[in-house]
Order: structure tokens, then C-alpha cells, then sequence
């Protein structure tokens, strides 16, 4: 019959191998795959400046035009991606995963501006409403750099 000082020491070698194969397998040598994304935003052809933006990753639902179906859902599973936009309108994407990586992970978004945080925007930009369907804005984020990556709004 075994110990308690034996089974303790069992139970502590079996959570270290539990702890350091939970590391490793969460910790690859790059996390996901991104591609950097860089890019300007305008409202009737004018920069936007102090604009938030974010790249929320949608599921595989494409319509014939190849983009995501305007009803497409965010894909939960994958982080979004932030940026706010300079004095002439530009972005850079970082990862919100936390590991400070520029980009955003490969595949459809969904451009989101946050309602709180964008006064400067017309309201269809940040509704949820069906009206403001014709308002949903999707980008592809492929492999490597992704420059210039215009995202044109319009107040009308």
C-alpha cells in the first residue's frame, strides 16, 4: 500500500507533466498565422483621424461574389484585430491576442467601429440595425503585407 507522501509526490509529478504539455502546446513557435495589415479610412473622400477600428474575423459564409454574405457571423474562435486611425487617416492592425504581433490573422473580417468611440462617423456605421446592412464592410487579410487597404465611407 502506498503512502500519502508517495501519492502526493505522483499527483505533483503528473500536474507538472499536465502544466508543461499544456505550455507547449499553447505556446508555437509564431501562435496563429497574420498578415499585416496597413490601410487608410475615409468619410466622402476626406481622412478620418482618431477613428477605432476593428477586424473581427467572420465564418466561411461567401456569396457569389466571392466576399462574405452580409449576414455572414463573426468567428468568436479567432481574436480581432485594432487600430486607430491617424491625423491623415491611417492604420496599422495590431493582434488583440495579447503578444503584441502587428496584423490581423488570414481570412474575411468584418469592419467594425466601435458606437462608443466613433461620434465622428454617420450612425449606419455603427448600427445593427437590417437598415444599415448595406453599410457592412468586409476585407480579406492575406498572407504577408497587406498595403493600402482602403476602407471608403460615406455619409449618405
Amino acid at each position: 500500500m502506498r503512502t500519502h507522501a508517495a501519492i502526493a509526490q505522483s499527483f505533483l509529478r503528473v500536474a507538472i507533466l499536465l502544466l508543461v504539455s499544456a505550455t507547449l502546446v499553447g505556446c508555437g513557435p509564431k501562435g496563429a498565422e497574420l498578415g499585416t495589415v496597413n490601410g487608410k479610412v475615409t468619410l466622402d473622400g476626406q481622412p478620418v483621424s482618431g477613428l477605432k477600428l476593428e477586424f473581427m474575423p467572420v465564418k466561411d459564409q461567401q456569396n457569389i461574389t466571392g466576399e462574405p454574405a452580409k449576414t455572414a457571423e463573426p468567428d468568436l474562435s479567432r481574436p480581432n484585430s485594432v487600430g486607430t486611425t491617424n491625423d491623415n487617416g491611417e492604420f496599422e492592425l495590431s493582434y488583440s491576442k495579447g503578444d503584441n504581433r502587428k496584423g490581423a490573422v488570414l481570412g474575411w473580417h468584418m469592419v467594425v467601429f466601435p458606437p462608443e468611440t466613433n461620434q465622428k462617423l454617420p450612425p449606419q456605421y455603427s448600427s445593427v440595425e437590417p437598415s444599415a446592412m448595406d453599410y457592412i464592410i468586409f476585407k480579406k487579410v492575406e498572407p504577408g503585407e497587406n498595403k493600402d487597404v482602403m476602407i471608403e465611407l460615406r455619409s449618405k
